[in-house]
């Protein structure tokens, strides 16, 4: 299903369920990368797992150079509009997690609640968007192939790595499968985006921020910075996992999701 740009897989929409969950998900990947909180908690609440603009099956921003954050949280917003839904339960998972500073900054008055995954509300500093541009112009060149090469070892824990070879397997062949401009706008808009640290205090729905213990590329440290300035936030470390925690333990976090939605619905 398309709507404003957006490919969208979704469960459980049952009548008298207003308020979906939203799961936004992170660089470069796409929707399916929340299949198991599709399947997980699609009996419990409606969850919806939008492909991003420019990955999945979801139309690309265009040109790529000028992509911002805001035009993907426009997306999410125009999609919501167009169903008539008024309030989402947002969760951003790293790039997401950029996407959804941006829903909260622009629109705070369809914010339910919101779940931080593996993000952090700070700007690159000038060495990490000449990092993201090199690899913008890799991709450019070589295609996804060369976004996978880049990302992949850092994804996962350790072990993780080393043990569950199917799952990294997947994780690479949907890295592969994502487009060329979608994987360059989505690191223009990366390089581009603000410092959302002191909109956090501006943050006044309930909010859960979600760690991976061994995370490489965000490491669980920067999350007590987030909670202390997002007040009544309260943070979760999924042990043994990286940056992917929603895929290396779906159970855990899938059970901290549903312990704080249940909480705060």
């Amino acid at each position: 299903m398309a709507s404003s740009r957006l490919h969208i897989t979704e469960r459980g929409k049952k009548e008298g369920r207003k308020v979906p969950l939203v799961l936004l998900h992170g660089y470069p990947f796409e929707g399916s990368a929340w299949e198991h909180q599709l399947r997980g908690l699609g009996d419990e609440m409606w969850v919806v797992a939008p492909d991003m603009p420019g990955f999945g099956k979801s139309a690309a921003l265009t040109p790529p150079t000028t992509a911002h954050v805001d035009q993907y949280a426009k997306a999410v917003a125009d999609w919501a509009k167009d169903e008539g839904i008024t309030q989402l339960m947002l969760a951003g998972h790293s790039m997401g997690g950029y996407v959804a500073f941006a829903f909260a900054r622009k629109y705070p008055e369809m914010l339910h609640s919101l779940i931080l995954v593996a993000t952090r509300p700070g700007a690159d500093n000038e060495a990490g968007k000449e990092g993201r541009y090199r690899t913008a112009g890799a991709v450019e060149e070589r295609g996804a192939v060369a976004a996978a090469d880049a990302m992949l070892p850092k994804l996962f824990a350790p072990e993780a790595y080393e043990k569950k070879k199917e799952l990294v397997e997947r994780v690479r062949a949907m890295i592969l499968r994502q487009s060329e401009e979608g994987i360059v706008a989505a690191l223009y808009a990366m390089a581009s985006r603000p410092d959302s640290t002191h909109d956090m205090s501006e943050i006044e729905v309930p909010t859960l921020i979600i760690t991976g213990a061994q995370d490489a590329i965000i490491p669980a440290g920067e999350a007590p910075s987030m909670q202390a300035h997002i007040k009544g936030s309260h943070t979760v470390d999924i042990p043994n996992t990286g940056h992917l925690p929603m895929l290396e333990d779906p159970e855990g976090f899938n059970e901290a999701l549903r312990e704080f939605l249940n909480a705060n619905s």
